[in-house]
């Protein structure tokens, strides 16, 4: 489960303070090793922010979407192998 990233600025935030990582866990509900990344991302002056790209490609573009729904409203019986 990712966090967010104002979760993120939390951690940094509670580790400049002075918290324990036991303390940060009790509070946000996160693991040790996710605020061990988050400290060292900020220790190496990385940004907290998700890098862009993760997760799975999309196979199709926005016009093959409308292509698709419009196909699928014509005739509601089709199977997706059908519309393949």
């Amino acid at each position: 489960k990712k966090i967010t990233v104002y979760q993120k600025i939390k951690i940094v935030a509670l580790l400049q303070v002075g918290f324990t990582y036991e303390k940060i866990r009790n509070q946000l509900g996160v693991s040790n090793g996710c605020i061990f990344n988050v400290a060292k991302k900020e220790k190496s002056k990385l940004p907290l922010t998700n890098r862009p790209g993760q997760g799975r490609k999309k196979s199709t573009n926005a016009n093959e979407d409308r292509y698709l729904l419009n196909l699928v409203k014509r005739d509601r019986s089709k199977t997706s192998r059908q519309l393949a």
